[in-house]
């Protein structure tokens, strides 16, 4: 996917240059200390790199807080819109196509009802954010539905789902 363009690229030579240096990587001692730097730049660093809408991610719920949002929104100024927030969760996760199946989303057991918790609170995130799309990996879902592994997957998504459309958020 690439911003203003339509058509099929596939099979087509790319060629990607860097837009501009920004500044090289730094490592913080703290989420604080990132968190503070993040909103001590706010929007201004955004609108300089062309960008006016972003989408913000986090895999920490205890920061899906009203005053984190609100922080979120003063940071952006009203000059940078979030198209959406990607919903993270705790407990393992190993994302690659060998252990990914028993370690992500809603699909293990051990962490499905932790999970759903989290994203709920993410969806409340989401809505004081003012933003009505929240994303997140659901997992690897099983593909027989006639079993409980996929009862249980769908009945999870299902009522995330519901709790998210009473938020106005597409899930």
């Amino acid at each position: 996917w690439l911003l203003d363009h339509e058509g099929d690229l596939y099979g087509q030579e790319l060629t990607l240059e860097f837009y501009r240096y920004l500044r090289p990587e730094r490592k913080f001692p703290s989420l604080a200390e990132l968190q503070a730097e993040i909103l001590k730049n706010g929007a201004d660093k955004l609108v300089e790199l062309g960008l006016d809408c972003v989408q913000i991610q986090c895999f920490t719920p205890e920061l899906f807080t009203k005053e984190n949002a609100d922080k979120v929104k003063n940071a952006l100024d009203g000059k940078i819109r979030i198209s959406s927030f990607w919903c993270g969760w705790t407990g393992p996760k190993i994302w690659n196509f060998t252990d990914g199946p028993q370690t992500l989303g809603l699909v293990p057991v051990a962490y499905r009802f932790q999970r759903m918790q989290e994203l709920m609170l993410g969806a409340d995130f989401a809505s004081w954010l003012g933003v009505n799309d929240m994303a997140t990996h659901v997992g690897f879902i099983p593909e027989n539905p006639s079993t409980d592994e996929y009862r249980g997957v769908y009945g999870a998504v299902h009522k995330i789902a519901s709790y998210c459309k009473e938020k106005d958020i597409n899930f």
